[in-house]
Formats: C-alpha cells, structure tokens, sequence
C-alpha cells in the first residue's frame, strides 16, 4: 500500500511538472533551456522543410542543435535567413 502512495504521488509530481512548462515553438528557444543556440534560431522554421520561393532550398541546422539557425540552397549552408524572406508570409517573396 506504502509503495502504491509514493509511486501515485510521484506520477503525479511528473505530470504536474510537465503542464507547468509550455512547449517551445518549433525553431524559438525557450527561455529556460540551457542548449539555446549561438545564432539566432529562425522562429517557425522546421529543420529540412523545403522554403517557399526559392526552389530547392530547405531550413537547417548544422550543429543538430534542434533550432533552425539558416538554410542549405544547392548543397551550401548559408545562416540566417535568404534574401528577400517575408517571416509573416513564411515565403521569399520577389521585391516590388
């Protein structure tokens, strides 16, 4: 009975523990990770997802760090984000 008490509470306590920290999005660390990265992660950005506008080129991350921190257009990494990205269109748009 004794162990059937601590192992509930302990359950308990993990998920308790688990609804207290809110899931970081995709590519945006979060304020209490340690891992966070050098440069810059590309907010709403999925690692090897394929860049709208701009043919063949696909979110990256180099160091396997879990955030998005450039891309990779025809087999080279470039950081940041390509020339002319629009973050609310998610999408490299022409200019005007």
């Amino acid at each position: 009975m004794r162990t059937s008490i601590i192992a509930l509470t302990l359950i308990e306590a993990a998920i308790a523990a688990c609804s207290e920290r809110p899931h970081a999005d995709v590519g945006v660390p979060a304020a209490h990770n340690a891992g966070a990265p050098a440069v810059n992660a590309l907010e709403g950005a999925a690692v090897d997802a394929p860049i709208l506008g701009l043919a063949g080129a696909v979110w990256a991350d180099p160091n396997n760090t879990g955030y998005v921190t450039g891309y990779t257009y025809k087999g080279q990494y470039h950081p940041g984000a390509p020339s002319g990205y629009d973050p609310a269109k998610h999408a490299v748009v022409p200019p005007r």
